[in-house]
């Protein structure tokens, strides 16, 4: 009987490494999840729905409690004319304030699974006129910010306090909403 070391040691060697690629420890990390957008198209600055596009991004992972939630957003102008009577700006970030929020020309609201207003809350707030950024023909604003994953705490004198883990939406314009994940700790 005569044995082929070469032959063996191949069939052995590949035996170890399918049975490592197997197995759960030594499987290959899963990739990071992509980032979540949504778009919608809405009316702005006079200029009717259907000639800009309103786009929402969020990272598609989960938070852990009181890591502040990074989210974007971006006007497109999708005509040749300029929307709004507001400031004209430059293309890259603008001025988060007159653009979103409870006082901006877009609100934005993070509701909870049942659709809830948790950030900033439903209490009434007196708001000065704020005119969002013009847009010319053709351009795309953006803004950045972030949610602290607190509930309320867009008032003054309102208690800040963090929202229990769960499924929240980042709603702008009343138009968009994308899902943000806070999942309980495990045990």
């Amino acid at each position: 009987m005569r044995i082929r070391t070469g032959a063996a040691l191949t069939t052995l060697a590949l035996t170890l490494l399918t049975s490592l690629a197997l197995s759960p420890s030594f499987a290959a990390p899963a990739p990071a999840p992509a980032a979540i957008s949504r778009s919608a198209h809405i009316a702005y600055g006079g200029c009717p729905i259907g000639d800009v596009l309103l786009t929402v991004t969020v990272p598609g992972h989960s938070f852990a409690p009181g890591v502040p939630v990074p989210y974007g957003v971006s006007l497109h102008d999708l005509s040749v004319k300029a929307c709004g009577s507001g400031p004209r700006t430059s293309p890259g970030p603008t001025a988060l304030g007159a653009l979103l929020g409870p006082c901006g020309e877009l609100p934005l609201t993070i509701d909870n699974a049942r659709g809830i207003d948790v950030y900033p809350g439903s209490q009434a707030i007196s708001c000065p006129v704020l005119l969002g950024p013009a847009l010319v023909g053709h351009q795309t604003l953006t803004a950045t910010g972030t949610w602290g994953q607190t509930q309320g705490g867009g008032r003054p004198a309102r208690v800040v306090a963090l929202v229990p883990r769960g499924t929240y939406h980042l709603v702008i314009g009343n138009k968009v909403r994308v899902p943000i994940d806070l999942p309980s700790p495990r045990a």
